[in-house]
């Protein structure tokens, strides 16, 4: 996940972004990051849970 990231290398530049790319604004990375894990854990936790539910 690129966050504050400007500039990227030929072979992406025409596909690549980053938060601050996109918003103009800068991130904690490593804040970006635990909100991204803490939420992507909740919704696979979720999943199985309702996955156990149905056997």
């Amino acid at each position: 996940m690129n966050t504050n990231q400007e500039k990227f290398v030929k072979e992406i530049s025409n596909i690549a972004s980053s938060i601050k790319k996109e918003f103009n604004i800068e991130v904690d990375t490593e804040k970006v990051m635990v909100e991204f894990c803490n939420l992507f854990e909740s919704k696979i936790m979720k999943r199985i849970e309702y996955c156990n539910r149905e056997e």
